[in-house]
């Protein structure tokens, strides 16, 4: 894993990048159940925020930025990329 975080002013931001190897796992669907071999894979993450006032900020990210094709069991998929953006509002500060 590698994870950077920079803030300045206002600005926030935090990047992810983490890799992982080959990796053996078990096909319990064959029978007799048979060892698998799973991909290595990157995954990278990003994340940028902007303090608006005093409780309210605004903010982007971006999960799996690269679109990454992995499973980290075998025969479950996980999830492509994604992108959110909205306002977070911090009550009582």
């Amino acid at each position: 894993n590698l994870i950077a975080d920079v803030r300045q002013g206002g600005f926030a931001g935090s990047a992810t990048v983490a890799y992982v190897g080959n990796r053996r796992d078990t096909d319990f669907e064959a029978f007799p159940a048979r060892t698998v071999v799973l991909d290595d894979y990157l995954l990278a993450s990003a994340r940028l925020a902007y303090v608006v006032r005093p409780g309210l900020e605004l903010y982007a990210r971006v999960e799996n930025a690269l679109n990454a094709r992995y499973q980290d069991a075998f025969g479950y998929a996980t999830a492509g990329r994604s992108v959110h953006a909205g306002l977070r509002l911090r009550l009582g500060e």
